[in-house]
């Protein structure tokens, strides 16, 4: 196999519960995310290693980063500087500890996102997105139940937070078909209609495939995909 350098390496999960098989928890940007395209978009959860991270996995990174997001924040105003209401502590564990206890590897997958245009969601101006070039996305799945599922809706309904970035939503596959390609970020679309059998709509730019199991540490790709620095965060 010949080698293929990657510039970024997420640990990225979506979460669905057993009993509404028709249901998908997501991530997503805020209006404040700078890539305009993607404001106010669906995203798969987690995040991106850093520099210490060199000498861990994905895994570690994604549990890091969920027990970050999910979870109560320092700040008491939104991106907007509306003030937030906070979910209570027990149901924020809750939800924290279910998604950690009930996550699965799914598989790597091997991204290639360049030079895509739309419109922004606000005034329909064609903007470019950008470069993002090939990455890996290291993609794991959770399963939680109904009770779990019930508290997240609850306190989205109640307009309480139990994240610290972007937002969390409960999205219904069918809906996400009928929408726009962007009406997911990135990736998200063609790594869900993997799992799912599902066909929601994404940018022709952005080109996915499955290249196998995650692995357990960032060492076990140097043969096959050598990282960048910007993989660590370097610019």
């Amino acid at each position: 196999m010949e080698k293929i350098e990657i510039g970024g390496h997420p640990s990225t999960m979506f979460i669905r519960c057993d009993k509404n098989p028709n249901l998908v928890i997501l991530g997503g940007y805020d209006g404040g995310y700078p890539r305009i395209i993607y404001a106010s978009a669906p995203n798969l959860l987690g995040g991106n290693p850093e520099q210490a991270d060199k000498v861990r996995g994905p895994y570690d990174v994604l549990k890091r980063e969920v027990e970050e997001e999910i979870s109560r924040g320092s700040n008491d105003k939104d991106w907007k500087g509306r003030p937030i209401q906070w979910a209570n502590d027990a149901d924020i564990k809750l939800i924290r500890d279910s998604i950690l206890e009930n996550t699965s590897s799914y598989g790597d997958y091997l991204v290639v996102q360049d030079g895509i245009m739309g419109k922004r969601r606000d005034t329909n101006e064609k903007v470019r997105l950008g470069d993002l070039g090939t990455y890996i996305n290291s993609v794991y799945k959770a399963s939680i139940g109904q009770d779990v599922l019930e508290c997240i809706q609850d306190n989205i309904n109640a307009g309480k937070r139990f994240y610290t970035e972007g937002f969390v939503g409960i999205h219904n596959m069918k809906q996400l078909e009928a929408a726009g390609e962007f009406s997911t970020a990135h990736a998200t679309a063609p790594i869900l209609n993997y799992y799912f059998g599902t066909n929601i709509p994404s940018p022709p730019e952005i080109k996915v495939s499955k290249v196998g199991n995650v692995r357990q540490l960032y060492s076990h790709y140097s043969e096959d995909f050598p990282h960048a620095e910007s993989v660590w965060g370097a610019k």
